[in-house]
């Protein structure tokens, strides 16, 4: 009886084990899970607030400049509080129009970019989303005031056609989800 009172007590601790580590999963699941749905709440509540602005009478430049403040204050969202939106122009030029922490070197050097110019032109010239380290040698314009980052260039688009580009300051190294 003794021997079977100790099988029985492995046999117990090893359940108790198999439970402890079922509800650990699924309590990272759980976490996991709340994570993604706050999330998903930030983006709906920033999309829905740009939406109601939009209704306001304020000029292009103001409402790019809220929206562009309102990404920003994404907290999960690993920005360096630095970014602008560009407007397509004739003669394949971006524009500058808003902007928010950019110091005067920036301003200056990039108000106006050619397509195809540094990060932010060949993001518009491909008509595609990069993400790029500023150490990359597709960066013409460095910015030497700023730490390591990273540039997220997402062209704005209508169709085929270029309207604009969001550009935000990322932590370096910072790789976006699927969801993001």
């Amino acid at each position: 009886t003794h021997l079977t009172l100790r099988r029985q007590e492995r046999i117990l601790r090893k359940y108790s084990d198999t439970l402890e580590d079922m509800v650990e999963e699924r309590s990272q699941k759980l976490l996991k899970a709340e994570k993604d749905l706050q999330r998903d709440y930030d983006i709906q509540a920033i999309l829905n607030e740009i939406l109601r602005q939009s209704l306001s009478g304020d000029t292009l430049k103001q409402h790019l400049e809220r929206a562009l403040k309102l990404i920003l204050s994404l907290t999960w969202f690993p920005t360096l509080d630095h970014g602008s939106f560009f407007l397509a122009q004739p003669g394949d030029v971006l524009q500058m129009i808003a902007w928010h922490n950019l110091d005067q070197g920036t301003l200056h050097t990039c108000s106006h970019l050619s397509i195809g110019d540094c990060v932010c032109g060949e993001s518009a010239r491909i008509k595609q989303m990069l993400v790029i380290p500023s150490d990359d040698s597709l960066h013409n314009h460095r910015e030497p005031t700023l730490p390591p980052h990273s540039n997220l260039c997402l062209p704005i688009l209508k169709g085929e056609s270029l309207l604009g580009l969001l550009n935000l300051y990322l932590d370096y190294g910072y790789s976006l989800d699927r969801k993001e």
